[in-house]
């Protein structure tokens, strides 16, 4: 019975130290995307339902001026791989119309489930915009949680502008 218990207590040692050492799958936002996601929620309080993706990257959160500059936008493909995410913005004739390559010393980052994009606002002021991106349902979507980050006297603070879903195509 004794060797019994030692035998099972060994074994559960060792496939404890096996689920360990196996690896977690790695976070992957590539895929092709639609560029319209619906809102979840917007500090701005507009009654629009839809956002451009493609107006996010240009720090156009206002869905229609987005749908005015960025009406001809169909579609986003990410691909992330080797630390850095690359950006390919195509328009209804499925030409590239906007590109992009974010690495870690860009702003890009994998931070536990989510990959974030940190934006320059272009002001002296250092201010940045941080796309905190999360795949959800096996990544068939992309929740998008928008900050704008401001630089204080006590250290950084973020202001949520809002939390749209991406369907992925």
């Amino acid at each position: 019975m004794k060797t019994k218990r030692i035998t099972t207590l060994a074994a559960l040692l060792i496939s404890s130290v096996i689920v360990a050492l196996t690896p977690v799958s790695a976070l992957d936002i590539s895929g092709s995307y639609d560029d319209k996601g619906t809102v979840i929620r917007s500090e701005s309080g507009g009654g629009s339902e839809t956002i451009s993706f493609h107006g996010m990257l240009s720090l156009d959160f206002d869905p229609i001026m987005a749908e005015a500059k960025y009406g001809d936008t169909t579609h986003i493909d990410l691909i992330d791989k080797d630390g850095k995410l690359d950006i390919e913005i195509i328009d209804k004739e499925g030409k590239i119309v906007w590109g992009a390559v974010w690495r870690a010393n860009d702003g890009y980052s994998h931070e536990g489930d989510s990959a974030v994009i940190r934006i320059s606002n272009g002001n002296s002021s250092g201010d940045r915009t941080s796309l905190v991106i999360t795949p959800l349902s096996d990544g068939a979507y992309l929740e998008v949680k928008a900050y704008r980050v401001t630089a204080t006297a006590l250290g950084p603070k973020s202001h949520p502008i809002g939390s749209y879903i991406f369907v992925k195509n």
